[in-house]
């Protein structure tokens, strides 16, 4: 594809992502545990080997998908390393001249839910969570409003509510995106679009709280737990934001949504990796790295990820037993464990704590009836 600066506007970029007001109402997602840095989590990765798997089933293992969490990642990972199973590339977005980064980002995180159920990438509609949501002409829209579309609603498809004019070239295809008042066009409510927004319609959203390092380990958490996290940025013209490296703004000039998909360790630093919807052009292949700078500035905020209501992360589920003890803030779990680095890896997903020995192993001899003793 002929490479696309149609996003720059007089040499400046949109605020397509203005700070979303409070909401006490949000479900909090997050974890006081740390995240295994060294382990990270790559959602291209994921996908890859969700393309090799014959259904979702086989996807997420004997545990089931209740049981999702870092144990099966760490499990997938070596069945990857082993049979060389290379990454699935999710393909570029570019929204062009619009403020449209609000369904750009929200849209590549559906595709991606959808691919783990269905091994088949769809693009979702950007045009048809925008044009809902946004708060006027290139102002664009709030994070929130676009999660409350995924669940309440259901989103379409590109292929029913287009977001690019398709031009038929002598090499090709190329595909023009929209402009801002194309966008802000709803599409006609159709008997087809109705079944296809129910059928896509997400999971429970629930906001990534925590400030500075804190929110890099509890967004990772998010991206393992709910394949993903949708958040967006504060940024500054001229601060390197078609880069790898975009660097920390020293004044707010505008916002932008994005996905994060990948968390990993460079160089012994932590790295939180979106993909833009800027074109194949941005980054390295469209993805960019967030180093902590950008975090404890407080440059990153309005983080978002989407759980399965059905997950065990949700510790309302019955089978789910949270033990603390009144005199110490110390928590226990009980629930089947297959084995200790089961147990712990459990633990990890909650954020609770198990009972150590000073040698950093579980200490088994609580383990009594069943049930998990602390200070006795």
């Amino acid at each position: 594809m002929p490479k696309d600066n149609t996003i720059l506007i007089e040499g400046k970029f949109g605020d397509g992502a203005p700070e979303q007001p409070k909401d006490e109402r949000d479900i909090a997602f997050g974890s006081s545990a740390p995240f295994d840095w060294a382990l990270g989590f790559d959602i291209e990765l994921l996908l890859g080997y969700r393309a090799t798997c014959k259904d979702v089933t086989e996807f997420f293992g004997q545990r089931g998908r209740e049981g999702w969490g870092v144990d099966r990642y760490r499990e997938i990972v070596a069945i990857i390393k082993e049979k060389n199973i290379q990454p699935f590339k999710i393909p570029v977005k570019m929204q062009g001249a619009s403020s449209s980064c609000t369904g750009q980002g929200d849209t590549y995180y559906l595709s991606v839910l959808n691919f783990i159920e269905t091994g088949e990438w769809v693009e979702i509609s950007a045009r048809d969570v925008y044009a809902y949501i946004s708060v006027g002409f290139g102002k664009g829209a709030y994070l929130r409003d676009a999660m409350k579309l995924n669940v309440n609603r259901g989103i379409g498809t590109e292929k029913l509510v287009p977001c690019y004019h398709e031009l038929q070239m002598s090499y090709g295809i190329v595909k023009n995106p929209y402009n801002e008042t194309e966008y802000l066009v709803k599409p006609e409510e159709t008997e087809e679009l109705t079944e296809c927004r129910e059928m896509l319609q997400a999971k429970e959203y629930q906001s990534i709280g925590g400030a500075g390092e804190y929110r890099m380990d509890a967004m990772a958490w998010g991206m393992l737990m709910g394949f993903g996290v949708y958040f967006a940025v504060n940024g500054q013209n001229g601060k390197g934001w078609m880069t790898e490296y975009p660097q920390v703004p020293d004044v707010r000039e505008w916002g932008h949504a994005l996905f994060g998909g990948k968390a990993f360790l460079e160089n012994g630093e932590k790295i939180i990796s979106p993909i833009n919807s800027w074109g194949t052009s941005v980054g390295v292949d469209g993805w960019q790295k967030l180093k902590k700078d950008y975090f404890i500035t407080n440059n990153v905020r309005d983080p978002w990820t989407l759980i399965d209501k059905d997950n065990n992360w949700n510790m309302t589920k019955s089978n789910v037993k949270i033990i603390k003890d009144k005199n110490s803030p110390a928590c226990g779990i009980w629930l089947p464990a297959l084995s200790p680095e089961a147990l712990e890896s459990y633990c990890l997903n909650f954020g609770i704590e198990v009972p150590k020995k000073d040698n950093g192993e579980i200490d088994w001899e609580k383990w009594i009836d069943g049930k998990l003793e602390l200070n006795n």
